[in-house]
Order: C-alpha cells, then structure tokens, then sequence
C-alpha cells in the first residue's frame, strides 16, 4: 500500500489554505455547500445511482472528468448517489483535488487508494478540506480543556465526540477517526477500538449516539440519496439555450429525457399545430379503414 511523505502531507495542507482561501470560506464546516462550490468553479454535475452490493469493497464512487471543447474545457463530475450523503460529500471533495491538480480523467472506487498514490493524496485532501488541521484541534481543545489529544477520553466519549464532527462537518465515521489518528489524537488502542464500530448499525452504539447528538442531521448523512440527473443550475443552462435559440424544443425533450425529466416538468410544453393534429388523426383514420 502507498503512504504519503511528510512533503505530500504539507503540500496537501497548503492546497488547502490556498483554496479555501480563493474561495473566501474560512475554516469552519463546509458539508452541503461543497455541491456549490463545485458549480462556483464551473464544474458541472451528473449524478447517478448505481448498486454496488456485488462488490462493496471496489465500489465505485465518482469520476472527474474534463472534455475538451473547441475553444474551451468543459469539467464534470459524475456522482454515485447511492452511495450515503456523508460519503457523497465526501467524493465531491475528493473530485476537487484531481480537478485543482489537472487531472483530465479519474475513475474513483472506495478501494482506489490500497493501490495508487494519487487515490490516497485526494482522500487526505478532501479530508483535509472537509474538517482543517488547525480546526480540528480548535474543536479538540475546546472539547477537552486545551488538550490536543483524547487519551484520556473514554470509549463512549470518543463516539460522542466523532458524532459531533460527523454531524458539524459532515465527514463519514472513518474518516473522521482516521483524521483523529493522522494527527496524533487518539493513540493506536483508541484506533483499533473505533475500526472495530459499525457505524452505519442502526443497533450499534454510534448510531444511538449519532442520532441523540442530532437526529434530522445524523439521518440524513447515513441514508443515500439515489438521485438521478444533472444538477439544477446545468438544467436551467439547457433550457436557456431554448431561449436563446441555440437549441429547438425538440431537441431540449431529447436531453431532459436523459435523465428521467420532461418538459413538463419546468413549465415548458411542445406546442403542436391543430393542422398537424388534424392531418395525424386522419392518416390514423386511414390506417384503420385498411386495417378492417
């Protein structure tokens, strides 16, 4: 399995900064809003369930793609939404890092990072991303009298603790353990006790815990979503290009029919001329007199 350098660690760190800092967002949560950053940047969005419980541990994950126009890239990101909330937020973030580092295509599996180096570079900077270095400690010295470690805590309160990260900052129970043990919080027994937890056991303790720190929250991040489309903002794209001419109703059907949508659906119809109807319903008239 690869591992990150001390150099990968700190450069992962300052892309961080940096872009968190272009985009003006601080270093507090970002949870649901990565879904805007991602259309702040351009980055169109295909979301697509797709069952993965014939292989969950290569499960596929998202893809980021960039596809080279005339005088123009155009970037997606395609999203498995059958995967839990949590862990979509989490693959969009991971998605950012290819796209800030100029990757043109990545396919991206649950398992990627066992066996490539630049699988497990954007998993430690969507978490890095996701939940800072330094915002991490702030949250464990305020939970724990200034100290920047939890060995002292116990194993029920460092679930409470984690379920509280989990739903602030929206990162998956495993990546939020693995940040706690990657910057030195919890010692090895600590980590082993946690790998140990189901997290998404509805009869687990985690969960019980998860869902008395905020149940609405903690819900909705275990559950996936199993949208199907494209993201909102890229419909109302297709159908300015209605507007403007670019495209014909007809066409705009064609599309939104891709994914699952219909005019109908915003308040567009396809007008049909009463001479055309006419001329349909005699040809049908026709078609039956032979018929018989």
């Amino acid at each position: 399995m690869p591992k990150l350098t001390d150099k990968n660690i700190f450069e992962i760190k300052e892309l961080v900064k940096e872009k968190r800092g272009q985009l003006n967002i601080g270093m507090g949560p970002i949870g649901e809003n990565i879904f805007k950053i991602a259309r702040q940047l351009n980055i169109k969005l295909v979301f697509l369930p797709i069952d993965n419980k014939d292989n969950p541990d290569d499960a596929f994950s998202a893809l980021y793609l960039v596809s080279k126009e005339t005088n123009r890239d155009i970037s997606f990101i395609g999203l498995n939404t059958s995967q839990r909330q949590d862990r979509q937020i989490f693959s969009i973030a991971h998605e950012l890092y290819h796209h800030w580092t100029g990757t043109t295509l990545s396919v991206c599996h649950l398992d990627d990072e066992k066996s490539e180096l630049v699988e497990l570079k954007a998993n430690r900077f969507a978490a890095e991303f996701l939940l800072p270095y330094e915002t991490l400690f702030y949250e464990i010295g305020l939970k724990n009298e200034g100290k920047n470690n939890l060995y002292n805590f116990s194993y029920a309160g460092l679930l409470r603790f984690i379920a509280l990260l989990h739903c602030d900052y929206r990162l998956p129970f495993k990546a939020i353990v693995r940040r706690l043990h990657e910057t030195k919080a919890i010692n090895e027994t600590q980590l082993e006790l946690l790998n140990k937890e189901n997290s998404r056991d509805p009869e687990g303790l985690y969960f019980k815990i998860g869902i008395s720190q905020d149940e609405n929250v903690f819900k909705k991040l275990n559950e996936p979503t199993f949208t199907s489309g494209v993201d909102g903002e890229n419909i109302d794209l297709m159908i300015n290009l209605l507007e403007n001419g670019t495209v014909t109703l007809e066409e705009l059907s064609e599309d939104l029919s891709l994914f699952d949508k219909n005019l109908g659906n915003f308040g567009l119809e396809e007008d049909v001329d009463q001479e055309d109807l006419d001329e349909i319903n005699a040809f049908l008239k026709d078609f039956e007199n032979e018929a018989e």
